[in-house]
């Protein structure tokens, strides 16, 4: 039987009918933002996203919708509601009052084509209107902020104070809501993996082994499931082909799966009918080295975001911290961070022997008061042994 010409069936939460949480957990997010401004002497923060970057104002209020070719800027007083200004389209306008928390104003300043433009015009109308426009203003973002739309900020009299660190520190400590919907995404990672190397014999096509797996994803309400594999040697990692599995060749999958709009991964290595010594041993040791690189940031509590390469094979080191499809995640790239209790990281070491192959191992984790638990380790992983 073929999977391939099977539909993909839906029949998971659909993000149009309600909120993925509570009111309560947006509410305190925009209490957050108002603290860091009173903490640091501001009279609000403005958090600013263009077409394709609606993850920052997602963050805020998590409704979902198409702001393709508008500008939005959330508003947040220190002391007074929060307005969301968008130059978004009626459509888009009517489907964002329905999803909209109850302690946000909506504030739809048209849609033409220079509305992207005089947003900053607007926002500054707004604050003199409610006379809020003095002081300094956090910005978060402001460099994707059109120039004109900009100009106008400045020359509204606003005194402007990049903030955009201090919001993505907020944004990377995530709250138990989150926490727990990551822990269900990274398990159905590891499910993933694990099903796919169960079915993982000599002559099986990847391609069909995968479409099947993923229409089971889609009907448990699993958005965008990302599940690559890479052969032999290769460390890079890819969608899956047609060309059948061959007997003793190694297969590295990895599984990067979005429940309720949250991401959680899991790799590993397996060997199909049964690894050699020397294939076993190379999954051990990157087992290790992922083990290690976990435990040096529980002990060291700082953590090397981005990619590390360890040699000229092709092995690497990997850690990134978790976001969501929209709430992006933090940018940190190539820099050393302090990690924080309730941050959520994705970690990956890579091995590569060219005489061997390549071994990969892949968790989600999340840091502790006193250490890093793997959100998806539940003790001794035999099946790439036992299964393959």
């Amino acid at each position: 039987m073929s999977y391939l010409n099977l539909p993909l069936l839906c029949r998971g939460r659909s993000y149009r009918d309600e909120l993925v949480f509570p009111d309560e957990v947006f509410e305190d997010r925009d209490k957050a933002v108002r603290k860091m401004a009173s903490d640091l002497g501001l009279t609000g923060v403005i958090v600013f996203a263009g077409a394709y970057q609606r993850g920052l104002i997602c963050y805020l209020t998590y409704q979902r919708n198409s702001f393709s070719y508008a500008n939005t800027m959330w508003i947040v007083p220190k002391e007074a509601k929060s307005v969301m200004l968008t130059s978004a389209g009626l459509r888009d306008i009517k489907d964002t009052k329905r999803h909209l928390p109850n302690f946000v104003e909506l504030f739809p300043i048209g849609l033409n084509l220079l509305a992207n433009d005089h947003i900053g015009v607007q926002a500054v109308k707004y604050l003199k209107d409610n006379g809020m426009h003095e002081g300094k203003w956090g910005i978060v973002n402001g460099d994707s902020i059109p120039y004109t739309a900009y100009q106008a900020l400045v020359e509204g009299g606003l005194n402007l104070v990049d903030m955009s660190a201090s919001f993505e520190d907020i944004k990377a400590i995530k709250d138990s809501n989150e926490l727990y919907t990551i822990s269900q995404a990274a398990t159905m990672a590891q499910r993933a993996v694990y099903d796919f190397i169960r079915q993982a014999s000599a002559g099986a096509k990847p391609i069909e082994i995968a479409a099947y797996l993923e229409r089971g994803m889609r009907i448990n309400g699993i958005e965008h499931p990302n599940f690559l594999i890479s052969r032999g040697a290769d460390t890079a990692f890819t969608v899956f082909d047609r060309t059948p599995l061959e007997e003793g060749e190694m297969i590295s999958l990895y599984a990067d799966i979005q429940f309720l709009h949250y991401h959680g991964a899991f790799g590993t290595t397996a060997v199909v009918g049964g690894g050699s010594a020397k294939q076993n041993a190379l999954i051990d040791k990157a087992k290790a080295l992922l083990d290690k690189t976990i435990d040096d940031i529980a002990t060291s509590r700082k953590a090397n975001i981005g990619y590390k390469k360890i040699d000229d094979s092709g092995s690497y080191v990997m850690i990134n911290s978790i976001g969501t499809d929209l709430v992006d995640a933090p940018t940190w790239q190539g820099v050393v961070i302090d990690v924080k209790p309730c941050m959520a990281l994705n970690v990956t070491a890579n091995l590569c022997d060219s005489k061997v192959g390549s071994a990969v191992n892949s968790r989600t984790a999340v840091v502790s008061q006193n250490g890093v638990n793997v959100l998806n380790d539940f003790g001794p992983h035999p099946l790439s042994k036992q299964y393959a």
